[in-house]
């Protein structure tokens, strides 16, 4: 992951694997489709633009790192 607090639209629709976003790419373009879709289902919400802080994530932390892992899973299939 990177330093950069970014995960969006413009991410999302990014043609390469690798970028300097936080995500480090397991959610970008087609490939990222079914790790955005993953961790959606996994925590009940859309992958957020920016990272939230750690014990401050929508008030679920433990449950954030859980469908980062999901979706790190589903993009590697």
């Amino acid at each position: 992951m990177s330093k950069h607090r970014r995960c969006d639209a413009r991410c999302h629709r990014a043609t390469r694997d690798k970028c300097s976003c936080w995500c480090g790419g397991i959610f970008h373009g087609a490939k990222g489709e079914a790790a955005r879709e993953t961790f959606r289902e996994a925590f009940g919400a859309d992958v957020p633009a920016e990272e939230p802080e750690q014990g401050d994530l929508f008030g679920d932390g433990e449950r954030f790192m859980q469908a980062l892992a999901r979706a790190r899973e589903a993009h590697a299939a």
